[in-house]
């Protein structure tokens, strides 16, 4: 009789450690399919900044996902941030909007905040696109 319990509990044992095994298995491919997605977006966004926008650089700042929250530009959920250097345009909003139309148009406008910060010799502006839609 004491044998049976020691055999059940020990069935019991295995078949737990399998289906904690496979569920960590699954969680952790969902994980890692969901980081790769966004670093294949981060790439777009900035294939599309470099083949559009004419500045000397362009570099990937900060990406992040995860809840996060500050005090300026309030919560998101995945964020990616680019400086764009001695860029050539003529209203920081007409830039933007032309660039939320680029992302639009190929499929990255969903992205929850993407930040622009345009920096020259002579200023520094900052351009929020969150959604899809300029702030």
């Amino acid at each position: 009789m004491k044998t049976k319990k020691i055999s059940l509990v020990f069935v019991i044992g295995i078949v737990l450690g399998i289906l904690i095994f496979k569920g960590g298995e699954v969680v952790g491919r969902t994980a890692v399919q969901t980081i790769q997605s966004n670093k294949d977006d981060t790439v777009k966004i900035q294939t599309i900044l470099e083949n559009n926008c004419n500045c000397d650089t362009i570099e990937k700042g900060i990406h992040a996902t995860g809840i996060q929250f500050s005090k300026s530009e309030g919560f998101s959920t995945e964020k990616v941030d680019f400086t764009l250097t001695n860029c050539e345009y003529n209203n920081l909003k007409e830039e933007g909007n032309r660039i939320a139309q680029l992302l639009q148009k190929e499929g990255v406008s969903d992205y929850n905040l993407i930040t622009l910060d345009f920096i020259s010799n002579d200023k520094q502006e900052t351009l929020n696109i969150r959604d899809g839609k300029i702030q």
